[in-house]
């Protein structure tokens, strides 16, 4: 059985962060496969499911998120 490996990411509690997100992963043909948000204050924390978790976060840290 493969490990499944949730991405917890906080990120800034604004329209269009999802999108960029979603954007950033794209571009590197990485699948969203489930998802969660939650805002608190100014934040926010993202929770992805994706194909490729190793290279989600690597791109991601890569532009600026905190993974």
């Amino acid at each position: 059985m493969a490990k499944t490996n949730f991405l917890k990411i906080i990120a800034d509690n604004r329209p269009g962060t999802i999108a960029a997100i979603s954007r950033l992963l794209a571009r590197k043909k990485i699948n969203i496969e489930d998802m969660n948000a939650v805002g608190f204050g100014e934040k926010g924390l993202i929770i992805l499911l994706t194909s490729d978790s190793a290279k989600a976060v690597e791109v991601l840290q890569e532009n600026g998120y905190s993974v």
